[in-house]
């Protein structure tokens, strides 16, 4: 079997690049929107139990 490693190796870092691209469109905006309402959640909560404030 003969094949061509360096071709291999431009598909690869091609379909990685296309991976992060959508992932940095789709799915990076929502992870950001979850944890900005999570943090916002504990931030409230921790001004609520702090006894030294």
């Amino acid at each position: 079997m003969n094949f061509d490693f360096s071709a291999l190796l431009v598909f690869l870092t091609f379909s990685s690049g296309i991976i992060w691209l959508f992932d940095s469109l789709v799915f990076a905006p929502r992870r950001k929107k979850q944890i900005d309402e999570l943090t916002k959640d504990a931030t409230i909560q921790n001004n609520y139990n702090c006894h030294y404030c």
